[in-house]
This record gives C-alpha cells, structure tokens and sequence, in this order.
C-alpha cells in the first residue's frame, strides 16, 4: 500500500482540532495506514504475500525552518495560530 499526501493552504484553520495540513498529511495519513491493517493481514493470508506499507513525502520541509518541532507539545504548538509558525504569519 502507498500513501501519499501533500495538502497546502494558505490559510490557517483546525481539522478536527488539529491545523489543516496536519490533519491531512500526518494524522490522517497514519490513521488510514492503522485502518487497511486488517485488510493487509487477510490479504497477507490469502495470497501468502508480505504486505508493505510505504509513506512517501516531500522534500519540501528542507526549505522550511520549523522550530515548533523543538517545543514541548509540536501538536499543541502548531495548533494554534498564535504559535504556528509556519507560512500563516
């Protein structure tokens, strides 16, 4: 199975309390990864293959300076606008 997301705004607003592209590229992405689980074990039993999983990403958060991941709570940071950092402010 490959996952991939890649959402960008430009705009800050909470996706089931966490930041849009969080939401979207970290945290959905994983929750879907736990939820085909099932599916890959059957899968894995049936045809007597080894499912994998991959997650591909950007290269893109080498051009940007995150200090947020050195804070305490990274989630809690990022989920508030007064503290997100990113390309909001």
């Amino acid at each position: 199975m490959l996952l991939n997301a890649g959402k960008v705004t430009q705009e800050f607003y909470l996706v089931e309390g966490n930041e849009s592209a969080i939401a979207v590229n970290v945290v959905d992405t994983f929750l879907l990864a736990l939820l085909m689980l099932p599916t890959l074990r059957q899968a894995a039993e049936e045809f007597s293959i080894v499912p994998r999983i991959a997650v591909v990403a950007s290269d893109r958060r080498i051009m940007t300076n995150l200090p947020e991941w050195k804070t305490e709570n990274t989630f809690a940071t990022l989920n508030d606008r007064s503290t997100a950092n990113m390309y909001y402010n």
